[in-house]
């Protein structure tokens, strides 16, 4: 009685056919990379490539319209908040009244100057901040920038409007560069 093949071969065991296993493929080192890990028959690389940019597409797209909106919101905010000033203030009596007994009649001078002469310095240290921090670091802490600006509007005071006035100068730049960066890349 003949004696019937294992069902597991011992590896490496010449089989009954000799070294080469049923379907004829060569068994051990000899045998064929692609037998084993061969490409997926159905794989088709034009689709996987085009599925591929359409994410990425996609992903720049979701990307600028988050800091499009971010920043419609943080400049929106910013400007309210400035528009609400000038006209609150604009009226002499009510400066003299709320500002009189600190002896800050000119505060609106002196915070426009912080706003409006920092960025001129801002310009040079710039390109530093953004290397250094990167991109989207520069525009988170920019527009936290803006927040405390916003928030020392609350509690006015010499010491909190002027030094978050200069503050806000000193990161209008840094956001508006960072946030220019974002987009085109």
């Amino acid at each position: 009685m003949e004696a019937e093949p294992p069902l597991y071969p011992v590896a490496g065991a010449a089989g009954p056919q000799g070294d080469e296993d049923r379907l004829g493929v060569p068994d051990g080192p000899e045998a064929p990379l692609d037998e084993l890990v061969g490409a997926y028959p159905n794989y088709n690389e034009e689709e996987e490539e085009r599925r591929y940019y359409r994410r990425k597409r996609l992903g720049v797209l979701k990307n600028v319209l988050a800091a499009s909106a971010g920043g419609t919101l943080t400049y929106g905010v910013y400007l309210g908040l400035l528009q609400m000033q000038l006209i609150l203030h604009y009226d002499e009596t009510y400066r003299e009244v709320k500002y009189g007994n600190m002896g800050l009649p000119d505060i609106d001078s002196k915070m426009l100057m912080g706003i409006n002469v920092t960025p001129i310095a801002a310009l040079l240290y710039t390109p530093v901040l953004i290397r250094f921090f990167g991109t989207k670091w520069m525009m988170f802490l920019a527009v936290g920038i803006y927040a405390l600006f916003v928030s020392t509007n609350y509690w006015e005071r010499y010491y909190t409007l002027v030094p978050s006035a200069v503050a806000l100068g000193m990161a209008i730049v840094p956001l508006w560069a960072s946030m220019g960066n974002y987009i085109t890349r």
